[in-house]
């Protein structure tokens, strides 16, 4: 824990000391020295803002200085070895230390809105055979080429049918939309993703579905219902679903099935509004899922504060991210973006994100990961809220 808490730190401050240096910071200051302040930094956390090891007296991998690899005395100076110091001085700090992913829960994933990622057919709506022919650019498979982005999952967005582009509000949990292709496309680009390294992750909308789903034909005593009687939901300007009621047992049955369907295709889930679904639910997903997808990963769009105050004030359930960590690997990164939309704002001082951060060690699960992000379909981008070059640069780095 005490590793990460110093990374995130130092992370915060490197990224703070680049913004401060190119002339431009979120709050309309800079840093009074950043020489000093990076310094201290440095000797307060035992790491440089690049992260290398601030300690002169050891080498990175933790021998100590003259010594090599198996403990014996190396030779002072001359000859090969000194030949050797040179080559080694010479080359990148990462050469020797690429980077790895440190656990699939850690991986980045690159988020594809097939409807406007790559059109294949020129019908003028992206597809899954497009994504498919665009795989490289985001990893080609080789770690050898530095022509790709070196993603190592995707993130695709709701790919089942539905009236609307965004599909947020699906029609059939069992089928592909056909805009974007078959069942026989899908799994073609799960396996191509899969050859080329990559984890698959797709987006589950579980909370509601479209008024005119399979569900709502077939069950309608599954969805929540108006004081009129008629369908509705729970959250009012959501005006194009309906929401679920998951007071009822054959709907948990339903719902865990076509789960355990995608996940013998895919790695994981994405859970939209996961808050709004029973703890329970969740938990009991997992336990079967897994039987499927042994260490399938799961991903709960955890909402802000602001609305888990108002939904319950309300009258509804809805699920804090310590409570969601029972059941998911991963939660979003919203119980403090409006500290770091403050900060760009010029409202707090970077200090106060930096301490949002370094709070969330505490009050979550030791195993606990967030989905940190910049932007996301739900948010302005990135550039807008970040127009100075270096800066988005670094706030990405931070990432």
């Amino acid at each position: 824990m005490k590793s990460r808490y110093v990374r995130t730190l130092a992370g915060v401050m490197a990224a703070a000391l680049v913004i401060g240096g190119c002339g431009g910071t979120g709050n309309g200051g800079t840093l009074p020295d950043a020489a000093s302040d990076g310094a201290a930094l440095e000797e307060q956390s035992g790491i440089g803002a690049d992260g290398s090891s601030a300690d002169g007296g050891a080498a990175a991998d933790g021998t100590a200085a003259g010594a090599d690899a198996d403990g014996e005395s190396a030779p002072a100076g001359g000859g090969d070895a000194g030949e050797q110091a040179a080559e080694a001085s010479a080359k990148e700090p990462w050469e020797d230390n690429p980077l790895q992913v440190i656990d699939d829960n850690y991986r980045t994933y690159y988020e594809v809105f097939v409807y406007s990622f790559c059109d294949s057919d020129g019908d003028g709506v992206g597809d899954l055979q497009g994504l498919i022919s665009k795989l490289d650019y985001i990893n080609d498979g080789d770690d050898a080429t530095d022509t790709d982005l070196g993603c190592n999952g995707i993130w695709l967005m709701p790919v089942n049918p539905s009236p609307t582009y965004h599909k947020y509000d699906v029609a059939d949990y069992y089928a592909i939309d056909e805009e974007y292709g078959t069942l026989e496309d899908f799994r073609h680009l799960v396996d191509d993703i899969h050859a080329k390294g990559m984890k698959c992750i797709i987006d589950v909308v579980y909370n509601h579905t479209s008024p005119d789903s399979v569900l709502a034909r077939e069950h309608p005593e599954w969805f929540y219902r108006r004081p009129d009687g008629s369908f509705g939901n729970r959250v009012g300007d959501w005006w194009d679903v309906i929401d679920l009621d998951y007071s009822q047992p054959g709907l948990w049955d339903y719902q865990i099935e076509t789960l355990k369907y995608w996940a013998s295709m895919v790695d994981g889930f994405r859970c939209d509004v996961a808050p709004l679904v029973p703890l329970e639910f969740w938990l009991r997903a997992r336990e079967e899922v897994e039987r499927v997808r042994p260490g399938c990963l799961w991903l709960a769009e955890s909402v802000e504060p602001a609305f888990i105050r108002e939904g319950r004030a309300a009258g509804l359930g809805v699920l804090s991210d310590a409570e969601l960590y029972q059941a998911f690997d991963i939660c979003y990164d919203y119980d403090i973006f409006d500290v770091f939309q403050d900060y760009l704002e010029g409202k707090v001082p970077l200090e106060r994100y930096a301490q949002a951060v370094n709070a969330q060690e505490t009050i979550y699960p030791d195993n606990y990961v967030k989905l940190r992000f910049l932007e996301n379909h739900d948010r302005a981008r990135a550039a807008f809220l970040i127009p100075e070059g270096m800066a988005l640069m670094s706030w990405t780095a931070f990432l």
